[in-house]
């Protein structure tokens, strides 16, 4: 029944993103806040129903988690820059100097070595404060929620409850 619930606030939160038109940057920079607001509530709301946190848990967890994420994000968002750059550059047919390229190369390939880092660091950290089985439930949890959101996003709704099926799918 939380899954149900779950799913309904998760639904209901993506078509109301979409329903508005934003007219100005500070009216989409507002929108974008709430989108990230409300993506974060469902993933709140997801996480703690699927990890099965009691709210002592709950509060150990949440700022570990966002600890994580931060690092995690900033170190995705680097090596992505990086390729984007690179990619920019080679379709434009714009010459960059060697040193510029093995530059950006070095920071695109060891954004997954400095990921996976973040993740050992996280594990031994949420594995002091929960039971290894909720730190594995999270994994799964981020995995799930991803695919979830992108099947919102891309107007597929809940056509499975099973996310397997849905990477099966893709």
């Amino acid at each position: 029944m939380k899954k149900l619930y779950i799913l309904l606030f998760i639904s209901l939160t993506a078509f109301t993103l979409y329903a508005q038109e934003p007219d100005g940057s500070a009216e989409r920079q507002q929108q974008r806040n709430t989108r990230h607001e409300q993506i974060r509530s469902a993933k709140i709301a997801f996480f703690t129903s699927e990890m099965d946190l009691s709210p002592e848990e709950a509060a150990a967890f949440w700022p570990v988690y966002n600890e994580y994420w931060t690092e995690r994000s900033n170190a995705m968002r680097r090596s992505q820059h990086a390729l984007r750059r690179m990619s920019y550059a080679l379709e434009k047919g714009e010459k960059l100097p060697e040193t510029k390229i093995r530059e950006y190369l070095h920071t695109y390939l060891n954004g997954s070595l400095e990921e996976n880092n973040i993740h050992k660091k996280y594990f031994r950290k949420l594995s002091e404060i929960l039971p290894v089985e909720k730190v594995a439930r999270m994994y799964k949890a981020e995995e799930d929620f991803r695919i979830k959101m992108i099947r919102q996003l891309r107007g597929l709704g809940n056509q499975s409850n099973n996310p397997s099926q849905g990477r099966q799918q893709q």
